[in-house]
């Protein structure tokens, strides 16, 4: 597989800085943790609820599972 050189050299500069997705996904992670830190019973089911009720942020049960 062929890549440009100038696809290579933008991938370069920017390799070491994170999207927005990952920013979210990092985000989600510690408000995870966080959460279980306090209720380590909960399932991944209450950690969502507590999630979207606390933040309002909407998100899967199974991105919680995965997170």
């Amino acid at each position: 597989m062929n890549i440009s050189r100038s696809g290579y050299y933008k991938w370069l500069k920017t390799k070491d800085v994170l999207n927005r997705y990952e920013i979210n996904r990092r985000d989600l992670e510690e408000l995870i943790r966080d959460i279980h830190k306090r209720k380590p019973r909960y399932g991944y089911h209450r950690i969502n609820a507590i999630i979207r009720r606390e933040t309002g942020w909407i998100v899967s049960n199974n991105l919680v599972h995965k997170v």
